[in-house]
Formats: C-alpha cells, sequence, structure tokens
C-alpha cells in the first residue's frame, strides 16, 4: 500500500470480514449444511 494512513483501515477492515465469514460458517455447521 502506497498511504499508510489506510494501511491500518484496511486491515481492519478485512478482519471484519474474516469475522463474519467465520460466522457464516458456524451458522451454516449450526444449520446442518
Amino acid at each position: 500500500m502506497l498511504i499508510k494512513g489506510t494501511d491500518r483501515n484496511t486491515k481492519s477492515g478485512l478482519n471484519k470480514i474474516e469475522e463474519q465469514l467465520n460466522q457464516a460458517k458456524r451458522q451454516l455447521r449450526e444449520a446442518g449444511s
């Protein structure tokens, strides 16, 4: 990344996406898929 200021925002954004993916996987498992 060229702009260091946005680097932190991108990392936190990716972390949020990963959390949402993990939650979706958990919900699928609970649904029995």
